[in-house]
């Protein structure tokens, strides 16, 4: 019997990304159909969603402004017993980046990372003077963001400059300040993608000519790469300790991906991408099958034709 699962998006992608349709039509070859489901729609809520055999988090790319929300709504998934990959309470421990730190104590490499409550009456310049930022030059973001917004580089030289941004974020939301890598002007970052707890393959982001985001919005370019087994393996142990701090079930992470920069052969860890990352299928070969062959091996087929009453 065919099985029917959802691809969770935004109303920025309705009918989901060109990307995540290439998993969609390798999904058709497991007899499985695809529905786009945005995720704050009434379409979306336990009572409508329970006919899907499974939901699959992928471009809900505005949960970082609509975080109570999109929290509710996973509380209500949870609740309800649906099928959500990855699991609720994985996306909730990867929701903030304060994550971070947690993965710093299992060895992990980060940059220095000050953490900054809505509210803490504190001069940008006073924050550069910390000694964790020996270079006195930083990239400050939300704590909960994506996609390079609210994000910008500072230093002590130009922090009056940025002043009036500073205290405008910090006024209303949680902000991560963190040293600079310069390594990512040169050598970009790199973003391991894994499937089914398993390395897939790696993607290589540089930012353009006088930028530091990598990202597409910012004028970044992306290319397939081959980094070296021994960054790959320290790729794996990110997401190795990300199963154990996350509450992930036994069969571990559907999806997930690594960010990181290539210091002098060690992954400094920028972010890990557990909710709704774009997994760049269309740059390697197989790659659409392999996440299309990990999500058949989640998904039961029904055991009648009406489905699971999964709310019971």
């Amino acid at each position: 019997m065919e099985r029917r699962i959802a691809f969770l998006t935004s109303d920025q992608d309705p009918e989901l990304t060109p990307d995540d349709q290439l998993a969609v039509h390798a999904l058709e070859q497991f007899g499985i159909r695809v529905t786009p489901l945005i995720w704050d729609t009434p379409e979306a809520a336990p009572e409508h969603a329970r006919r899907f055999d499974a939901l699959i988090l992928r471009s809900c790319w505005d949960y970082h402004r609509k975080t109570r929300a999109f929290c509710a709504w996973l509380d209500e998934v949870e609740r309800h017993h649906l099928p959500l990959l990855n699991l609720p309470s994985v996306a909730r421990w990867s929701l903030d980046k304060v994550y971070l730190d947690a993965l710093a104590t299992r060895g992990v490499a980060i940059p220095a990372t000050l953490w900054l409550d809505p509210g803490t009456p504190t001069p940008l310049a006073d924050v550069l003077q910390h000694g964790a930022f020996t270079s006195g030059e930083v990239v400050i973001k939300p704590s909960i963001s994506m996609l390079g917004e609210d994000t910008f580089r500072a230093s002590r030289a130009d922090a009056a400059q940025h002043e009036p941004a500073f205290q405008a974020l910090l006024r209303e939301r949680k902000l991560m300040v963190q040293a600079f890598v310069p390594e990512i002007l040169e050598g970009g970052e790199l973003s391991f993608i894994f499937i089914d707890n398993r390395f897939s393959h790696a993607v290589r982001k540089r930012p353009r000519t006088g930028e530091f985001r990598i990202h597409a919005e910012y004028g970044g370019k992306r290319e397939l790469t081959f980094p070296s087994d021994a960054l790959v393996a320290q790729a794996q142990a990110v997401i190795d300790a990300a199963r154990a701090l996350s509450g992930s079930d036994p069969e571990g992470l559907l999806y997930g991906r690594v960010d990181g920069i290539d210091v002098a052969g060690r992954l400094t860890l920028v972010e890990l991408e557990l909710i709704d990352p774009f997994l760049f299928l269309n740059y390697a070969p197989g790659a659409p099958e392999r996440f299309a062959a990990a999500i058949a091996r989640r998904v039961p087929a029904r055991s009648n034709e009406h489905g699971h009453d999964r709310s019971a």
